[in-house]
């Protein structure tokens, strides 16, 4: 990158504050990083041909919030724009309706940034780290809106009177042009992996099969452990560990702190086509995350079959340090994973005609998760819901009285075959009849299975 101007050069006539030169230049051949011109009418944003990348972390958005110029003052910098925004629910139509952008939706920072934390199921925003300096960029008024580039130089301004009314208006840095694009703006989405090219890892003694790139590195890491290593992120090896089901995490186990909100059932496999798998069920794995959450920087995936666990431990970083691929590799690994010994057609066992052993759920919990389903899906005209009935039963006497259709076959990869049901009646008033409504939840976990109204 371009060293940043320091004092008075010779024959310039330039004052400058800090590191950042302020005024007009005349008959100073320069061409620093951070350049500052008289207040400027924007205009249309074009972006020039790429030209060589200057160093990677750049600092000028640092260098400009120090030494902030006069508004209206049109600037140049090196800067990044953030990568795939996450916009959560009404959040585009806030910033249109008051015509302000946000350092969510269009950041300016000094490092890449990819804005989205994504595994499983579950998505969240992935900020930059706490202190780390940001701009906000916006397109001039009445420009229509740039095809923000990953890297590039932007010539812009601060102190745009169009913006005064917004949050954080003294970092909405105006863009008056795209002077030079280093790295263009990068896809939204990421590679898919050629899984025809991957190879098979096998662990004998648990009939496991692990399908992987080729160039991963697979190794023991101790007893009835081991790892995967990929070169390129050597420092987020994605590791495995096999015990009996009641053994404790490999969290827990490399002393990091994981959380008991476990997301049960929260990874569920969709195994690639091409690899031509054999015909099994796909398996179900419990997710738990480090501090309770995806920006805690690791997940587990537990999977249980035949009173064994197969615990599955990636880390990966947050922030600036974020590579997307790293949870996209690990979840496509596990898309991928075999246990050999599972039978092709999975049995359905006859209801249980007797309550299990349990511990079970008591009648408070069910009846509470049962009032706050049904309360967030039909809010009634008069009152509120109110419980008529709960009575804990086996499961083949709540599939007898048929209250509510149960899927209760190998599709339903939810349907544990339950020790025993809660069955909650409850009734609300309509605008003009009494509504009755009946709940099954599986006593040992409080698992929805079935709501149905009674007629």
């Amino acid at each position: 990158m371009n060293q940043l101007m320091n004092g008075r050069r010779r024959g310039c006539g330039v004052a400058a504050i800090g590191g950042l030169a302020l005024g007009a230049l005349t008959g100073c051949a320069r061409e620093p990083a951070i350049q500052v011109q008289p207040p400027a009418q924007s205009a249309t944003a074009e972006p020039t041909l790429a030209i060589a990348t200057p160093a990677s972390r750049s600092g000028d958005v640092a260098v400009l919030l120090a030494h902030p110029p006069a508004a209206m003052t049109t600037v140049e910098l090196d800067a990044y724009h953030g990568d795939d925004y996450m916009s959560w629910p009404g959040r585009g139509r806030m910033e249109a309706m008051t015509g302000c952008p946000s350092q969510d939706s269009s950041p300016l920072l000094d490092q890449p940034l990819w804005q989205t934390l994504t595994f499983a199921n579950e998505s969240s925003n992935n900020l930059p780290p706490s202190g780390a300096p940001w701009l906000i960029a916006a397109s001039a008024p009445g420009v229509v809106e740039i095809d923000w580039p990953h890297f590039a130089r932007f010539r812009g301004h601060l102190g745009d009177p169009a913006f005064a009314h917004c949050q954080d208006a003294d970092r909405i840095f105006v863009v008056e042009a795209v002077v030079a694009v280093y790295v263009a703006r990068r896809p939204d989405w990421l590679v898919t992996p050629d899984v025809m090219a991957w190879r098979t890892s096998k662990i004998p003694r648990f009939g496991v099969r692990l399908h992987h790139p080729a160039d991963m590195v697979f190794a023991s890491d101790g007893d009835d452990a081991w790892t995967l290593t990929s070169p390129e992120w050597p420092q987020y090896p994605l590791r495995l560990a096999i015990a009996k089901a009641a053994a404790e995490s490999i969290a827990t186990r490399d002393n990091r702190n994981v959380q008991p909100e476990v997301r049960l059932g929260g990874f569920v496999q969709h195994p690639p086509a091409s690899l031509n798998l054999p015909n099994a069920p796909p398996l179900s794995g419990d997710v738990s995350y480090c501090n309770g959450d995806i920006h805690g920087g690791c997940v587990e995936v537990r999977f249980a079959h035949g009173g064994m666990a197969y615990g599955f431990r990636q880390d990966y970083g947050t922030g600036f340090e974020l590579d997307p691929q790293v949870l996209r590799l690990a979840g496509n690994i596990l898309d991928a994973f075999e246990i050999d010994i599972r039978a092709t057609i999975t049995p359905i066992p006859p209801p249980k005609t007797t309550l299990g052993p349990g511990p079970f759920w008591t009648r408070a919990q069910a009846e509470r998760v049962a009032l706050d389903m049904i309360g967030s899906a039909i809010g009634p005209s008069q009152g509120t819901w109110q419980i008529v009935d709960a009575r804990l039963v086996p499961e083949a006497e709540a599939l007898d009285l048929g209250r509510c259709e149960v899927h209760r076959d190998a599709e339903n990869m939810g349907y544990a075959f339950p020790d025993g049901v809660w069955m909650v009646e409850m009734t609300a008033v309509a605008e003009s009849r009494t509504l009755v409504y009946s709940t099954y939840l599986d006593a040992t976990n409080g698992f929805h299975l079935c709501t149905a109204e009674q007629k």
